[in-house]
C-alpha cells in the first residue's frame, strides 16, 4: 500500500507557482515531490478555483 506524501500548503503553492511561471513541468515537479502527476494537476485546479488559500492544509 502506498503512503501519502506530507507536503505543506506553502510547498504546494510554491510548486504551482513554479509551474505557472513556466519553470518546470507537472511531471517533473511530481517526481521531485514524490507524488503522482495527477496530484499536481489537482493542486492547479484548486489554486485556480478557490485560490492559493485552498491549498493550505487544514486539520481534520
Amino acid at each position: 500500500m502506498s503512503r501519502k506524501a506530507k507536503i505543506s500548503g506553502v510547498d504546494k503553492i510554491a510548486t504551482i507557482g513554479k509551474y505557472l511561471r513556466g519553470e518546470d513541468s507537472p511531471n517533473h515537479l511530481a517526481t521531485v515531490l514524490g507524488v503522482h502527476h495527477s496530484t499536481i494537476r489537482q493542486w492547479l485546479q484548486t489554486y485556480q478555483s478557490p485560490g492559493p488559500s485552498g491549498l493550505l492544509n487544514t486539520s481534520r
